[in-house]
């Protein structure tokens, strides 16, 4: 008995341990690029999101220096990118000039 109530708490607070973990969401919003980066091969933009300017700046990584090259400061543009819960820096996933401006 006294091992199956051992059991029990053990999983019981792996299960209560693994839910502390990071979140990573998933954001797609129109932005504006604030700022541009990069030191060796990697690449980032600053971005405001334009639904919310009261929000912090994201800083988004850009794996390709070709997508980097092509986005331009001031400009809007349509983007999906994830990050962690509450981070203020995210991986960018895609990109599109906005229509709307």
């Amino acid at each position: 008995m006294k091992r199956v109530r051992l059991l029990v708490m053990l999983l019981l607070s792996a299960v209560m341990m693994s839910s502390c973990g990071k979140t990573t969401m998933t954001t797609s919003a129109i932005i504006s690029v604030v700022a541009n980066d990069s030191s060796d091969s990697d690449y980032w933009i600053d971005v405001q999101n334009i639904d919310d300017p009261g929000q912090e700046t994201t800083k988004l990584h850009i794996s390709d220096e070709n997508t980097w090259n092509l986005i331009e400061i001031n400009q809007h543009y349509t983007v999906t990118y994830m990050r962690d819960k509450g981070s203020t820096k995210g991986d960018l996933s895609t990109i599109k000039k906005s229509e709307s401006e």
